[in-house]
């Protein structure tokens, strides 16, 4: 695997992949691979999307978006993030739509009483697409609406 190193944005490469990475701004699009981290993906992202497979590292094991006042679209792609143990999408006010495809989260039963999915305070969210098989484990699956911080 090689990564590619911006000072606009990031983007893990690999071979064999370029088929799951559609081209697209770079400043309004992010694609990652077998490795995932949040911290390396700009606050001015608009669209998340993860190809198949995608964060497999077992050391994530928790995935918040919370940070990205511009993001409208997240998509995730079958079997990816498969060791997260909670998700949480807190207070995106441009979020129009949250997809997940197929066999996505499904680390089996652990330590911790609840696998949870947190999905509150995004205003615009419109759709909510779940695959097959994913957040199997998962006992908590939480959609609130509210007012929204306006900070």
């Amino acid at each position: 695997m090689r990564v590619i190193p911006s000072t606009r944005f990031s983007r893990i490469d690999a071979p064999g992949w370029a088929e799951h990475i559609p081209m697209s701004n770079a400043v309004r699009f992010f694609s990652c691979l077998q490795s995932f981290q949040l911290d390396t993906i700009a606050t001015t992202i608009q669209t998340l999307s993860c190809p198949p497979h995608c964060g497999k590292d077992k050391e994530v094991t928790e995935l918040s978006f919370t940070e990205y006042p511009r993001l409208q679209s997240i998509r995730i792609a079958s079997f990816s993030f498969p060791h997260v143990l909670c998700v949480t999408v807190q207070r995106l006010k441009q979020l129009r739509e949250f997809h997940v495809a197929d066999h996505c989260f499904m680390h089996a039963k652990t330590v911790i009483p609840t696998n949870a999915c947190v999905i509150e305070h995004c205003p615009h969210l419109r759709v909510i697409t779940i695959g097959s098989g994913s957040f199997l484990h998962y006992s908590v699956f939480s959609v609130k609406s509210g007012p929204v911080d306006r900070q």
